[in-house]
């Protein structure tokens, strides 16, 4: 063999190892991944057992809390005694329901004969707070029992009347005699004490709408003068639309920035007082709160609260007196009259309703006219005035109308050409 085929035969050898070793490898790695494949899904196989061995022992307990919580497995003594209990739980002096009736309807078995189903049918009558802590007592009872079914119809003002279903569960498995009254009661439910849920309850109208919450109504500013007596305050009133009718409104101030606390009062009425001695603007949040169930709250309201200098007071308007009433005005020289060769001036008072019957001679004194008869005619009536000289009243006319004849005889003369009346 010459030296070339000895290498080449060296080299072919070492190829073939790393060949079989390669196959080697590759063989024990995947071995070895199936091993750890088969690993994983034994370990998930044993948690997996765990976990149902759990679930087993937790339903186990659950079964066992249960059965400490069924009626007795004796349907006849399952009935008596969970009537009984439901008698007294009824009858109790917190509630005085009246009219208290409770049947017992068919009972029925589940499929894979684990328990009984028990249904009672229960009517009686009572207040919403009676039947409310009635119930919180039922189901704080860690009896296997629920309502299936309630139904409420009011009756009068303070009492309705209820019809429940009823369904309780005897486990096959259980005591054939059990005392109901030994089995505990919660001391809260899910959502709190009874106190909660009476809250929650009472404090709605179940059968009526729903309640709106009431919207403040009132300006969003005010505004007043300035005044340095603390007792000199101005005052507004708030206003708001309760959304429901019968309904009324009280108001709360929720947040004010006067300077002092005695610059402002505020009444539950939404009666608001307030006074500044500077000009400035203030605000207050008020909330109006309405006696719906139950009662709703109104969005707060900012208003604003401006205080400014009083104008000058003007000065008062001159008011004439009025003009005193006159009676002339209303006597009408009507007539003249002759009786007897004596001429008669026939006088109409209208505020009097009556005939003033004057001579000549008489005096007259009537209002602002005042004199001396001196003249009667057809056409008029003459009297000498003290002051004013002769009056002349026409025929049909009133004594107010009087024209002054010893005037005009002086303007006569007074002016050149003119002849005297």
């Amino acid at each position: 063999m010459t030296k070339r085929e000895k290498r080449l035969t060296q080299i072919g050898g070492v190829i073939l190892a790393l060949t079989i070793v390669s196959w080697i490898f590759n063989s024990y790695s995947a071995t070895l991944s199936d091993l750890e494949r088969e690993l994983e899904q034994a370990q998930r196989q044993v948690d997996d057992i765990d976990i149902a061995e759990r679930e087993v022992e937790k339903l186990a307990q659950q079964f066992d809390e249960m059965r400490g919580q069924s009626l007795p497995s004796d349907i006849s003594t399952a009935q008596t005694a969970y009537k009984a209990w439901l008698i007294d739980l009824l009858q109790q002096d917190d509630y005085k329901f009246n009219n208290v009736k409770i049947a017992s309807n068919a009972i029925t078995e589940s499929e894979d004969a684990l328990f009984v189903r028990h249904p009672f049918q229960v009517s009686f009558a009572g207040s919403l707070d009676s039947i409310t802590n009635m119930l919180y007592a039922f189901y704080s009872k860690q009896i296997l029992h629920r309502v299936n079914q309630l139904s409420l119809q009011p009756l009068s003002q303070d009492e309705l009347s209820v019809r429940m279903t009823v369904e309780a569960i005897a486990l096959s498995d259980a005591p054939k005699t059990v005392d109901l009254e030994a089995i505990k009661s919660k001391e809260t439910l899910s959502h709190g004490d009874a106190a909660k849920y009476a809250e929650a309850i009472l404090n709605r109208n179940l059968f009526g709408p729903g309640n709106n919450a009431p919207t403040i109504t009132s300006s969003t500013r005010q505004s007043f003068y300035i005044s340095e007596d603390e007792d000199d305050r101005e005052s507004f009133r708030l206003t708001a639309d309760a959304k429901d009718r019968n309904q009324t409104v009280s108001y709360e101030l929720i947040k004010h920035n006067f300077p002092n606390e005695s610059q402002i009062e505020f009444t539950n009425d939404g009666r608001v007082r307030v006074q500044s001695d500077e000009v400035g603007e203030f605000e207050i949040q008020v909330q109006a709160t309405d006696t719906g169930i139950p009662a709703k709250q109104s969005e707060i309201k900012s208003i604003s609260i401006v205080f400014r200098e009083r104008p000058p007071t003007p000065e008062p308007e001159k008011v004439e007196p009025p003009k005193p009433f006159d009676v002339a005005q209303l006597a009408v020289f009507t007539a003249t009259v002759e009786i007897n060769d004596r001429l008669e001036a026939w006088i109409w008072r209208r505020e009097k309703q009556e005939m003033l019957k004057l001579t000549i001679g008489d005096p007259i004194d009537l209002g602002t006219f005042q004199g001396k008869i001196v003249s009667i005619s057809n056409k008029a009536l003459e009297v000498e005035h003290a002051e004013q000289g002769l009056l002349s009243v026409p025929s049909g006319k009133t004594l107010s109308e009087a024209q002054n004849l010893t005037d005009a005889v002086l303007d006569a003369l007074e002016t050149p050409g003119t002849e005297s009346p």
